[in-house]
């Protein structure tokens, strides 16, 4: 008769004290049960009581392990058998358990509303959850290595080098503030009034609120501006850079990872989304940790990889919508990875349960909240799915059948990459990739189309297939906001295209190799550098991001600041948009109330504020109404503001004391 399984009864690290560990989050369920009982009646009635019981023992476990030096009585054989399966000491697997609890304590404390039920109870219990996934799930055995100073210094370099081009005058480049990131700037503000503080619970059309909480810090510290916003997605894009370099280090080698972040560096694709005050440039730094850990982990079978992995993993879920896309990309790489390596899957399947488990304990309030609003986790993707509506149409118009459409859709989101110009948020006039650029990549993507039992192949082919789906399952394809977290695959794929050929040609002419391989990475470095250029001497100069309407906004956004005291718009813009319709007007200006007139001013009979400044503003088609409010309100100051192509954006005319007006010279 086999022998149970035995397990280690200690937690493997001398800095820890597991009772410390078991009392003190036993007793903080214990706490959590209690508020949670008090705070939040209408909750479910067995929550509280599930916390208690889980609480009350391991608090008691933890109570007599101070007394007695380990875990009291036998370890129980199934908590052996699952401890020795996941490699780790039996009180690990109760941490694991408690990590679950106090992820489930911080779902419940947060709530679904604006403002959390208990606030400090929800962001303490989450942490201490993640906290005690990564003790519990850390392997006994870690392989202790040097720490890995050449390469960080390497990506630290690089991310320094690309820091300046994300981040130098955000202010101007895009040359306006978007009506995206104008309401993601709302979003944030309502944190720092405190109309909002639930961390786990959707915001701005419908993207988790987490993201929003660390903006409203920048903006708490920056002020009202576009830098505010835009700063910390540069931080974000130097820090691909340095990620990038990491992962095609991890995939393949040195070189290639180091033409890899030199390509990301000056990618004008990246540089752009790097400049925006969205969360799209983040996903891509998640799908790099979370698809460089899982590789890393797979090859040198490391639980830490695999920690990171699924933390990076969850995270990215409390991010664009694109970051979904990794809950169905990984379970599809692990499958190909383990129908090419089977036994390393069978060796790796605790690693990759105590990922699973990390991801789970740090998403599971936003997955809460979501599983109780279906509409709002569908709602990203009902807003510009092809489905529906929009395919019923394209059929009338096309006479086209429904899959001959989605082959089309499919194949114009692929060609995205290299052949098709991008629309919307980057309209540069050409696709995702430039010509010389795009030649390399297609290299690439050859070369790993041969190599095609190996599974860093598999990896990045998979990962560029995933977003040029979804970009032709989507409406307006190719939308470029929908490719952000392609940008760091197709660096790699560029590098390894430029590298590989360079190593094709060292094989035939092996004494050159050098000389190849510094032609390599000066060819990268030009491609590199024309594409900063492009991005800020071509594109930039003749971008006209957003359209007049929402220059319009940014252009009185900025006269608005420039004038002291409290000042009330009136607009006259109806039907063509109105005061704060580009929501980037109401998130810079702190000194003005807006208020649409949409009826002719002789009509409307709006007294002017006793206590304010007035500001009426006229689009093109208000002349007339402009002639009669200066009929009415003689004496103001007239300004008149066009756009580059000297076309009229509006008039402005200022009725106020002096101390309150400006000179005469337009904005």
């Amino acid at each position: 008769m086999a022998a149970a399984p035995t397990a280690n009864t200690r937690l493997a690290y001398r800095w820890v004290r597991p009772e410390f560990i078991l009392i003190s989050g036993g007793a903080g369920l214990v706490l959590a049960s209690q508020w949670i009982r008090q705070v939040w009646p209408g909750g479910p009635v067995a929550l509280p009581l599930v916390l208690l019981a889980c609480g009350a023992a391991a608090f008691l476990l933890g109570a007599q392990a101070i007394e007695r030096g380990r875990l009291p009585g036998p370890v129980s054989p199934r908590l052996a058998a699952a401890a020795a399966w996941l490699g780790v000491a039996a009180d690990q697997v109760l941490l694991l358990f408690l990590a679950v609890c106090l992820a489930v304590a911080a779902t419940a404390a947060a709530g679904f509303g604006d403002l959390m039920v208990q606030p400090l109870v929800a962001v303490v219990t989450w942490i201490l959850g993640i906290v005690f996934v990564v003790l519990g799930g850390w392997g006994q055995k870690v392989q202790r290595q040097a720490f890995p100073w050449r390469p960080l210094a390497w990506a630290l370099a690089l991310a320094a080098i690309a820091l300046p081009l994300r981040a130098i005058d955000t202010a101007h480049i895009p040359v306006t503030l978007s009506g995206d990131e104008g309401l993601a700037g709302l979003s944030s503000l309502e944190f720092l009034r405190g109309e909002m503080n639930n961390l786990f619970r959707s915001s701005y059309y419908s993207y988790p609120a987490l993201f929003f909480y660390f903006q409203s810090l920048s903006i708490a510290w920056l002020g009202r501006t576009a830098e505010a916003l835009r700063l910390p997605a540069a931080l974000a894009g130097a820090a691909s850079v340095g990620g990038v370099y990491l992962l095609g280090r991890t995939l393949f080698d040195h070189r290639t990872g180091l033409v890899a972040g030199i390509f990301l560096a000056g990618f004008a694709y990246h540089i752009d989304f790097s400049r925006l005050g969205l969360t799209n440039v983040w996903d891509g730094l998640a799908f790099i940790v979370t698809l460089g850990a899982l590789w890393y982990g797979w090859k040198k079978e490391q639980r830490a990889a695999f920690l990171a992995a699924g933390l990076a993993l969850g995270f990215a879920q409390y991010l664009y919508a694109s970051g979904r896309a990794l809950l169905l990309l990984i379970p599809l790489v692990v499958l190909i990875l383990g129908l090419l390596d089977f036994p390393r899957l069978k060796r790796l399947l605790p690693d990759l349960a105590i990922m699973a488990l990390a991801a789970l304990v740090v998403t599971l309030p936003m997955a809460w909240y979501y599983a109780n609003h279906w509409g709002e986790y569908m709602a990203p993707m009902n807003r510009v799915t092809i489905f529906g509506n929009w395919m019923r149409l394209e059929m009338a118009r096309t006479g086209l059948s429904e899959p001959a459409i989605l082959v089309r859709q499919v194949w114009d989101g692929l060609r995205a990459y290299t052949d098709l110009p991008i629309r919307f948020f980057y309209t540069p006039g050409t696709p995702i990739l430039r010509a010389g650029s795009a030649t390399v990549f297609l290299l690439g993507v050859i070369l790993l189309l041969w190599r095609w039992k190996d599974g860093r192949a598999w990896l990045l082919l998979i990962w560029l297939l995933a977003f040029g789906v979804m970009g032709g399952l989507s409406v307006d394809t190719p939308a470029s906001q929908r490719y952000a977290a392609a940008a760091p695959a197709v660096a790699v794929v560029v590098a390894y295209g430029l590298t590989g050929f360079a190593g094709r040609l060292s094989s035939l002419w092996p004494r050159w190799t050098s000389w190849f391989s510094l032609a390599a990475l000066i060819l990268v470095v030009v491609m590199a550098v024309d594409d900063a250029r492009f991005y800020f001497l071509d594109f930039t100069p003749r971008s006209d991001f957003g359209g007049d309407n929402t220059l319009v906004a940014q252009r009185l956004a900025d006269d608005l600041k420039s004038r002291p005291g409290s000042w009330q718009v009136y607009f006259f813009g109806e039907p063509r948009m109105g005061y704060a319709s580009i929501p980037s007007l109401p998130y810079l200006v702190s000194n003005a109330a807006g208020s649409d007139v949409k009826d002719p001013w002789e009509a409307a009979g709006i007294p002017l504020p006793a206590d304010k400044a007035t500001l009426f503003v006229f689009l093109p088609q208000h002349t007339d109404d402009l002639a009669a409010v200066r009929q009415i309100y003689p004496g103001g100051i007239e300004s008149i503001l066009y756009n580059r192509k000297g076309q009229l954006l509006y008039q402005a005319y200022a009725v106020a004391p002096a101390a309150f007006l400006p000179s005469a010279e337009a904005p």
